[in-house]
């Protein structure tokens, strides 16, 4: 086997190991619900244990478990979309619209009709839209 084949289930591992930037979990936390068992200590070991064998017990607690790992990825896919947000404000200088719902304003039309000979150096406004 060459070296390459040797490190191919290592690297499967730390990718799945891995936290996502955005969401701030595992690939193997969002499919399994809990963090992959590593053999090294976990410090952050905060999910449910479950030793029972009674099945309706294991079935109400792998619930709970994956509703925990769903909400908890949404909540970080939203801090990521507003993270995102406000960096791509901030990069290119956007400032919130001067008008507010119901008012009347001037849409501007830049739009030109086929086989036209208008100048297109010439501004259109029309409206007033709600």
């Amino acid at each position: 086997m060459t070296e390459i084949e040797l490190l191919l289930p290592l690297i499967h591992m730390g990718i799945l190991a891995t936290t996502n930037e955005l969401t701030k979990i595992s690939t193997y936390e969002i499919l399994h619900s809990f963090p992959m068992p590593l053999p090294g200590p976990i410090t952050n070991h905060n999910e449910p244990t479950f030793f029972s064998k009674d099945a309706e017990s294991y079935a109400k607690w792998l619930k709970v478990s994956l509703k925990l790992s769903h909400n908890a990825v949404y909540k970080n896919r939203i801090e990521a979309k507003q993270q995102m947000k406000e960096k791509y404000d901030k990069r290119h200088n956007v400032k919130e619209p001067d008008f507010q719902i119901g008012q009347k304003v001037l849409l501007l039309d830049r739009r030109i009709k086929a086989d036209s000979n208008r100048v297109l150096t010439h501004e259109t406004y029309s409206g007033p839209y709600i």
